[in-house]
């Protein structure tokens, strides 16, 4: 069984590479990676021996033992896979915290199996101390800062999130900036956000564009695409980027103009480093939480986390299929958004979780008319475990669109619908400390795009 992370001992050697003079110790013996091992104890050969340091002289030190062999890329790769070592503490807590596992789970294996050749009798109660004594080395290598701050600490950190907010380079963003200006904090780190909807109404659509606008604004985003598969969701993409029509991407192109579309929006995708996406399907709160810090070491790998930043914004779609929510009762719900609010705050990240509404009430025909439709607005009892959402969330909004509603009722009038203006009505229906609110998109459904109603034009918004 392996007790360590080999990308965290990575991370630590590619650290020794590039600050090798500021280095006073290097612990070889609590690299668990073979390779990594013997490259920091060749850079320990160095040091002492006051020879200089290059990637040269340790591939020829290496070269020269018998034992495990690197090669001269191998050390390129690590000298070069990172560029930002300003949280290199967590780093070396992390190593000697899983040196420390190591030792615990060796000695207890050790000792069993001495046990075991011996041929003596194990019996239950020493079994159990043995492992209670696992347990408590284990605790007591965590060595956890504590979670207590004084008046003291409250009022400096208080002070440096009022200049933060003073700075609009550092003011967080939905995407949009008619909804921004209406949200007390838009995007705030340890916050949860719900997007609610009909199914088929535009949840995607619309998410894909906050996804779209928070990329070009360089926020750090993390897509849990949990319904959709990658390819639909790379046409959506496509789609919106360039304007070539999912028709177009759905059959063989001959058009060359076409070609150089998708081309131009693959070039986009490529440039977009602050960008992660997986499709992974059945995926717990757990797992989310450790993809995430899977994905902040990315991200400070390309540059785009520096210092001590940790906000990324990331996206759950759909937020009812993480399997935490086995099923819909308000206790289930609740016990997983308690997991989610974890996930937030250790991040210091906020996350956007679109979610179904209940169509028991439209489509059992309660809503007949077209008045009906006109002034239908679905409300916060109508998401499946809606209360639950009401008490975690700090925002919840509604999406909706009478156009589609008018298509799924009457679809015999459908030359009518098609002539009509597709609005869609963004409905904050919860904003805590704020004032709830209605804004109305242009919805763009052809190029699956979305821009406010207020805009001249499509482009302004683009």
């Amino acid at each position: 069984m392996r007790n360590y992370n080999i990308q965290n001992e990575s991370f630590i050697v590619s650290y020794y590479f590039n600050n090798f003079d500021s280095i006073k110790e290097f612990p070889f013996e609590k690299f668990q990676d073979l390779k990594l091992r013997e490259t920091v104890k060749t850079l320990k050969v160095l040091k002492d021996e006051n020879l200089k340091f290059n990637l040269e002289t340790i591939n020829s030190f290496i070269s020269r033992n018998n034992g495990v062999k690197v090669s001269y890329q191998e050390l390129v790769t690590l000298k070069d896979s990172y560029n930002d070592f300003t949280n290199i503490n967590h780093h070396l807590e992390k190593l000697e915290s899983d040196y420390s596992k190591q030792i615990v789970a060796t000695g207890l294996i050790k000792t069993l199996v001495s046990k075991v050749n011996s041929g003596d009798e194990i019996q239950s109660d020493e079994l159990e101390f043995e492992l209670e004594q696992v347990l408590t080395t284990l605790r007591n290598t965590k060595k956890k800062k504590s979670i207590l701050k004084t008046s003291d600490d409250l009022a400096d950190e208080y002070e440096q999130l009022i200049i933060e907010r003073q700075n609009p380079n550092l003011r967080k963003s939905v995407g949009f900036k008619v909804v921004d200006d209406k949200l007390v904090r838009p995007g705030g780190a340890k916050e949860i956000m719900i997007i609610a909807a009909l199914r088929s109404m535009g949840k995607t659509t619309f998410k894909q564009n906050m996804i779209n606008n928070l990329v070009k604004k360089g926020i750090p985003i993390v897509n849990f695409d949990l319904e959709m598969s990658q390819e639909s969701s790379t046409d959506r993409h496509v789609t919106m980027t360039s304007g070539a029509s999912m028709m177009d991407l759905n059959k063989p192109i001959t058009n060359n103009e076409v070609h150089q579309k998708i081309k131009m929006s693959m070039d986009d995708l490529r440039s977009r480093k602050n960008y992660i996406y997986t499709d992974k399907a059945g995926l717990s709160f757990k797992d989310i939480n450790e993809e995430l810090h899977n994905a902040k070491e990315i991200f400070r790998s390309r540059g785009v986390l520096k210092g001590n930043d940790e906000y990324v914004m990331f996206f759950i779609d759909v937020l009812n299929m993480v399997v935490d929510f086995s099923n819909q009762d308000p206790v289930t719900l609740l016990q997983g958004l308690d997991k989610l609010n974890v996930i937030v705050k250790d991040h210091k990240s906020h996350c956007v979780g679109i979610v179904q509404i209940n169509e028991t009430m439209f489509r059992t025909g309660k809503i007949w008319s077209l008045e009906d439709i006109d002034n239908y607005r679905p409300t916060i009892e109508q998401i499946y475990g809606g209360s639950a959402y009401a008490q975690r969330a700090r925002t919840v909004a509604i999406l909706n669109r009478s156009k589609f509603l008018k298509e799924l009722r009457f679809p015999e009038m459908k030359s009518v619908w098609e002539a009509e203006n597709d609005i869609m009505q963004f409905h904050v229906v919860k904003q805590s400390d704020g004032e709830l609110f209605l804004q109305d998109f242009v919805f763009d459904g052809a190029r699956m795009r979305i821009f406010p109603k207020l805009k001249e034009s499509y482009e302004d918004s683009w």
